[in-house]
């Protein structure tokens, strides 16, 4: 889950502002909450689409602390209606698993037919992807690097430190998404048995669901792909094999053995032709699904008996 908590006592969740709370039942080490922008200059609008007056974004969590990570360049902005604007890689669906793209429509109609009536679910303002350097700098509030370690000296948000051992949104495209339910009156839902109606949208899929995990660990508006569903069983190697599909269906990569899971020389090559960067980053995904689509429209793989189906 993104949202960001302390690992003990009340923690802070909300909207795009985050400014309610919840109570501490959630798990540590489920990664944090995320809030793209500076509160003063990034206003909300329509299909989770940010107004931005500047050309660069900071991140916030929700304590209202600031993230120090600006090592990650956004998604590149475009002009509508004469504003500078830029999809949010927390909360824009394009930077879904093609999986999960693919089946996020049924997944909302399948929790959506378990609510009462005005319930609407919706994937959350910070529910889909955070860079690594995010997690990090999340990672390292509450703790001090001492003798090669680092150690707790404080309140800590997060057991994930984004690199060694990564968020499920961690992972570009992102491999869980977080489901949030909003109220009849147009609010959030800060906790409630309510939230137990997520889990029909995993079941639909066979996803994994965050309710299912122990006790303490919990985290409902979770839902991830489980590994036997990915490329090889690993998340790694998953990875790169979308951003290599991209690359085949571009005739950058021109053999299918190419399509390996392994980030090399030559998917970099072929990225930076396609995309004018070697790096896997929001904005040259967001490059390559502008330019081709999502994925799982594609056939090219098809006759690939060794590519997982993604829907």
């Amino acid at each position: 889950m993104t949202r960001s908590r302390p690992n003990s006592g009340t923690w802070k969740r909300g909207r795009a502002a985050a400014t309610s709370w919840r109570s501490p039942s959630r798990p540590k080490g489920r990664g944090s909450r995320l809030n793209s922008g500076r509160r003063s200059s990034l206003t909300p609008s329509a299909s989770n689409w940010w107004v931005i007056p500047r050309r660069r974004a900071r991140c916030w969590i929700s304590s209202r602390r600031e993230s120090d990570s600006n090592d990650d360049e956004p998604a590149s902005p475009i002009i509508l209606n004469n504003t500078l604007t830029m999809p949010n890689y927390n909360s824009d669906r394009l930077f879904l698993h093609p999986m999960l793209h693919a089946a996020l429509p049924g997944m909302l109609e399948a929790i959506q037919k378990k609510l009462p009536a005005g319930w609407t679910p919706r994937t959350g303002s910070q529910g889909i992807h955070r860079t690594p350097n995010e997690q990090f700098e999340i990672y390292k509030k509450g703790r001090q690097f001492v003798n090669g370690v680092w150690k707790k000296v404080g309140t800590t948000y997060t057991g994930k430190d984004g690199f060694k051992n990564k968020s499920r949104h961690n992972y570009l495209p992102a491999t869980a998404v977080d489901i949030v339910l909003i109220q009849p009156n147009g609010v959030e839902l800060e906790a409630g048995p309510q939230e137990n109606k997520i889990k029909a949208g995993a079941l639909a899929f066979g996803f994994e669901w965050g309710g299912d995990w122990p006790e303490g660990q919990q985290d409902l508006p979770h839902i991830q792909l489980p590994l036997s569903k990915l490329f090889k069983s690993s998340l790694d190697r998953d990875e790169t094999l979308q951003w290599q599909k991209y690359l085949f269906h571009a005739g950058a990569l021109t053999d299918a053995s190419q399509l390996d899971g392994n980030w090399g020389d030559i998917s970099k090559s072929a990225l930076n032709t396609v995309a004018g960067t070697r790096e896997q980053t929001p904005a040259a995904w967001e490059t390559l699904f502008n330019r081709f689509g999502s994925i799982e429209e594609m056939t090219d793989f098809d006759g690939f008996a060794w590519v997982p189906k993604v829907k």
